[in-house]
């Protein structure tokens, strides 16, 4: 009977419980200590979502509790927040300002404009109190994403988390015990960092395209007005007559790095000098299938935008570059030779920041040095 009581209050705690049995003793039951937040409030933001790729830098958290080495912790805790937005790969070049304290948004905004950053981010933690493993830790954190050209205020966020921490509970059968997190803290604020970053994310660009790849008008056509493919299930083959044997060599590996995404567009196999915007004219033929393609009934009059890739064999901030000026060629490729009206036609660079597969082969670097034509959303 004891053990079915025991079975029962344990089931009742769910997959968070632990058992430490013991013959001479009360069992001993933990369970991990609750995560509680509130809601992102967001109070401001964008109405309109973003095309373009954009880069940040993430400035160190200024508290305002009184508390025991407030910089160095606000450092600490901004770069926490940081690496939980960098291995989101929300940014294409995103950096923190690890050597500087926090500075007042004016300063803040004039640094990143200085580092050549578009955003910058700016963290406030109005409220904070650590208990570590032996009393609750509350913190509440404001955030604050400016634009570095005119200084304008594009997302106000806040959010207030909260770990409780309970004396142990003695039973006659069984005593109760919450595990603390080696760190509450760091485990609350790395918690936040994911719900904040929702908002935020739906704002950018979308992370990634399961386009396919095409090779003639028809195809071209035919990737850009279809349905969205499922990302669950995305197609991975050549539209087109000819077949490229090293891109459908790494159709496996592409699958397990393509994001959860609904997209209409189509990726080209459009070559260029090295280190250089300049088309080959071996690639002529191909883009003159695109130009084909636009002036279709289909696609004419169609707003549509261009984005360039680079592989990962120059720095970020080249390769960003570098992306931004190929599409802005294959643009112009179009403008003058098919007469497409400019205001239909977008250029965007994602740099080396969406790999299609890893760049550890030539013909993968080559898959990844890719021209995406999406219709504008």
């Amino acid at each position: 009977m004891k053990r079915l009581l025991l079975f029962i209050i344990i089931l009742s705690l769910g997959a968070c419980a632990y058992v430490d049995p013991s013959i001479t003793e009360p069992t001993k039951i933990y369970k991990d200590a609750k995560l509680n937040k509130s809601d992102v409030i967001v109070s401001a933001q964008p109405r309109s979502r973003q095309q373009q790729p954009l880069t940040a830098l993430f400035m160190p958290f200024y508290i305002q509790e009184p508390v025991t080495d407030h910089v160095e912790l606000g450092r600490e805790l901004g770069l926490l927040y940081y690496q939980t937005w960098r291995d989101k790969q929300m940014f294409p070049i995103f950096e923190f300002a690890g050597t500087r304290r926090y500075m007042s948004r004016d300063r803040a905004i004039s640094l990143a404009r200085r580092k050549g950053a578009d955003l910058v981010i700016v963290g406030i933690i109005p409220h904070l109190y650590a208990g570590s493993t032996v009393d609750d830790t509350d913190i509440t954190i404001q955030l604050r994403i400016y634009e570095t050209k005119r200084g304008m205020l594009l997302f106000s966020l806040a959010q207030a988390g909260r770990v409780e921490f309970t004396e142990k509970k003695d039973f006659i059968l069984f005593s109760l015990e919450d595990r603390m997190p080696s760190s509450p803290l760091h485990q609350l604020v790395r918690s936040m960092a994911h719900d904040m970053a929702v908002p935020v994310q739906s704002w950018l660009p979308s992370p990634g395209t399961p386009y396919q790849f095409a090779d003639n008008r028809a195809g071209i056509v035919k990737a850009m007005t279809a349905p969205a493919p499922s990302a669950a299930h995305p197609q991975d083959t050549m539209v087109g007559e000819n077949k490229n044997s090293s891109m459908a060599d790494a159709s496996a590996m592409e699958r397990d790095l393509r994001p959860n995404v609904l997209t209409t567009g189509v990726n080209l196999d459009i070559h260029f000098d090295v280190d250089e915007a300049t088309i080959r004219p071996d690639s002529y033929p191909l883009l003159d299938e695109l130009g084909r393609a636009l002036q279709s009934p289909e696609l004419k009059g169609k707003k549509i935008i261009i984005g360039g890739h680079t592989d990962s064999d120059a720095d970020d901030l080249y390769n960003l570059n570098l992306s931004k000026r190929r599409a802005e060629a294959v643009k112009k490729y179009l403008m003058d030779k098919f007469q497409i009206n400019p205001e239909l036609l977008s250029t965007v660079g994602f740099g080396e920041s969406r790999p299609l597969v890893k760049n550890d082969s030539e013909a993968h670097k080559q898959r990844n040095r890719r021209v995406e034509v999406r219709l504008a959303e």
